[in-house]
């Protein structure tokens, strides 16, 4: 799903603006399974809007240094999650149906503030649908995108940043353009006609006795 250099962030929001939590079997409404690129999360019953699809939970990992798995999502104050299943499997698309948010708050038993990462709907989700975010990397770490949306970037990037993908991928063909390179016909050389060897004359002026 990610890369150390292209890890996701977060929409954060205050405690305060939490949606209703989900019911503790919220897992039974989501399911992984085979997605067009390895795996991905599918919904198992409908969601509207703005609905708290599930937290997700890992292990943090924590300092500058990145020791975690390709599915990391940032969290604040140099923390990592390495997040595990079903939302590990969480792929990207350029018209999301969720987005991944943080709350920020005080663990009743240590007293210490820590970070809550969901998962909400952004819009209304059907029953068996595809669970996409936006991972919205920066221009240096982008690669190309093939979810195909209508309004698909053709790169995995923040949209601020995809003016800048020219200075950091300058020869790289997007998904749409690399069929066509494959495409293209196989031109073969011409071939070159052998040369006609006129017979040298012999010494009664005539051809090759020989050449009959």
């Amino acid at each position: 799903m990610l890369n150390p250099a292209g890890q996701i962030g977060a929409t954060e929001k205050t405690e305060a603006e939490r949606p209703p939590v989900p019911p503790k079997n919220w897992y039974w409404k989501v399911m992984v399974g085979h997605a067009k690129y390895g795996l991905g999360v599918y919904s198992l019953a409908p969601f509207s809007a703005g609905d708290a699809i599930g937290r997700i939970e890992g292990t943090v990992i924590y300092g500058a240094s990145f020791e975690g798995s390709e599915h990391c999502i940032d969290l604040a104050d140099d923390q990592t999650l390495d997040p595990d299943a079903p939302f590990r499997f969480l792929n990207h698309c350029c018209t999301p149906n969720c987005v991944l948010v943080q709350y920020r708050q005080k663990n009743k038993y240590t007293g210490q503030e820590e970070t809550q990462t969901w998962v909400e709907a952004l819009r209304e989700i059907r029953t068996a649908e595809h669970l996409t975010i936006d991972y919205a990397w920066s221009a240096e770490s982008a690669i190309p995108c093939g979810c195909r949306s209508e309004k698909c970037r053709k790169w995995i990037v923040d949209e601020e940043q995809l003016p800048l993908i020219p200075f950091y991928h300058p020869v790289e063909a997007t998904p749409d353009e690399a069929p066509l390179l494959a495409e293209s016909p196989v031109v073969e050389p011409p071939v070159a006609e052998s040369p006609v060897v006129e017979p040298l004359p012999t010494e009664d002026g005539q051809g090759d006795p020989d050449a009959n």
